[in-house]
């Protein structure tokens, strides 16, 4: 049980670093950038799942609407990641 009933609302904090900039930070660990001629694997992998699914997209639209497949992929990584970061606590 609380002793405080808004103990609740404090920032929770690790090392006295608050959680909030770790969190933020984490998904620029996720998408490395490297000058290296040759990617690891886990790059190579990211890669492969957008071309993927950016092949999948054009693949239903006109020359009109592939036009836009660029930024509904980013629209969609982008909630996509933003409803991952919401159920962290």
């Amino acid at each position: 049980m609380n002793e405080n009933l808004f103990t609740s609302f404090t920032t929770p904090v690790i090392l006295g670093l608050p959680l909030v900039t770790l969190i933020v930070l984490f998904p620029s660990l996720l998408f490395p950038t490297s000058n290296r001629l040759v990617s690891n694997r886990f790059v190579t992998l990211q890669q492969w799942m957008l071309q993927l699914v950016s092949k999948q997209m054009m693949s239903i639209h006109n020359s009109k609407g592939q036009t836009w497949t660029l930024m509904l992929m980013s629209l969609i990584l982008f909630i996509g990641s933003t409803n991952l970061l919401g159920l962290l606590p």
